[in-house]
């Protein structure tokens, strides 16, 4: 089912896992486009005033598909090309929503050692660098709550200026209310954990042919026989030379940077967390070890 011309591939995947280093390695190839950014304005349109990224299918309207799709068709239209891969993180907690916008998609499942996405998260919580959108490219009708959701961050900043941190990444239910009761670390393990858990689930509804499963360690560490197996995936062939260029950037230094960046006390709070979806995915060879 491709009447638009395209096919949209969704990358899923948890916060600091490997989206974006895939989505560059699949935007060199020709016929390939890519945001530039992450694009979850386009996705929350006509749902801005939700603080959630946990939409639902019931949460699409006739209106609201047509303009997500649009814009699609539009960007893969305006550059020519016949693939449009997009990776907003955020995607990773509504998977039923997308599937819903666009039932025809190939979707692209990359899992990463939750300790290194989560060290990496904490990082970005900590240290936010300027990634917003730009006004411009919000839609009208959207605007208002934007702009009113800035607004209250910059409140909260001045009047809870002890707090080290602001929500960064993946909003789920609730994430606005549990800051005082739970610690960084605490926090984050748990964005990782239901971004996993909820795109597994959903993913596994999704038929067979549509989604491609792969790991982060799996990428960085064999580059080049991980593209060849997903371009076969998504039937495309190129030379030798071709996928070493594509994946050129590609390296394997961060993998099991946890064991320096976090403190013994901060690997047991979250492995107590995380540590069925560490057995599950092979991280791990028990429930108790780290």
């Amino acid at each position: 089912m491709k009447p638009q011309g395209y096919t949209p591939i969704i990358i899923i995947g948890a916060a600091r896992s490997g989206t974006t280093i895939l989505k560059k390695c699949l935007s060199r190839i020709d016929g390939f486009g890519s945001f530039n950014n992450e694009i979850n304005f386009i996705w929350c349109h006509g749902n801005a005033e939700y603080n959630t990224d946990e939409l639902e299918p019931h949460h699409i309207t006739p209106n609201i598909k047509r303009f997500i799709r649009e814009r699609f068709k539009e960007f893969s239209q305006e550059n020519s090309v016949q693939f449009v891969v997009e990776k907003s993180c955020a995607n990773s907690l509504r998977v039923p929503f997308v599937y819903e916008i666009f039932p025809e998609a190939k979707f692209i499942f990359i899992v990463r050692d939750g300790r290194d996405a989560i060290a990496s998260a904490m990082n970005c919580w900590l240290n936010p660098s300027n990634t917003g959108t730009k006004t411009k490219k919000i839609p009208l009708k959207d605007m208002p709550f934007y702009l009113w959701d800035s607004f209250k961050e910059k409140i909260a900043k001045w009047m809870f200026e002890k707090k080290e941190y602001q929500i960064w990444g993946p909003r789920f239910n609730g994430i606005d209310e549990i800051g005082d009761r739970f610690s960084l670390e605490e926090i984050c393990s748990m964005q990782w954990k239901l971004s996993v858990e909820k795109a597994k689930h959903a993913l596994a509804a999704i038929p067979d042919e549509q989604v491609y499963k792969l790991h982060y360690e799996q990428l960085v560490t064999d580059p080049e026989n991980t593209i060849i197996s997903l371009l076969k995936y998504l039937g495309i062939k190129l030379s030798a030379n071709d996928v070493r260029e594509i994946v050129k950037d590609v390296h394997p230094h961060s993998i099991g940077k946890w064991r320096k960046q976090l403190s013994p006390e901060a690997i047991e709070i979250i492995v107590s967390i995380i540590q069925d979806e560490l057995k599950d995915e092979n991280y791990i060879r028990t429930k108790t070890s780290v």
